[in-house]
């Protein structure tokens, strides 16, 4: 049977290998994209870029994604 597959975006640090070995127990990776961390606010401005990009406006609580 195929394995899911997923992308991990992490941050360094001992959390992320913990969580990459136990999920690939689960499923395969198609990436793992590791970053530096952000502040809060370039984290949001990150966010609304992405949500932008995929069609879903912050007010419109009908297309969330989710």
């Amino acid at each position: 049977m195929n394995k899911p597959k997923i992308v991990l975006l992490a941050g360094k640090g001992e959390s992320t290998n913990i969580v990459y070995h136990r999920l690939l127990q689960h499923i395969a990776f198609a990436a793992v994209v590791i970053e530096e961390p952000v502040n809060k606010k370039n984290f949001k401005e990150k966010n609304k870029k992405i949500r932008y990009s995929k069609g879903h406006w912050p007010n419109d609580v009908s297309n969330t994604g989710c």
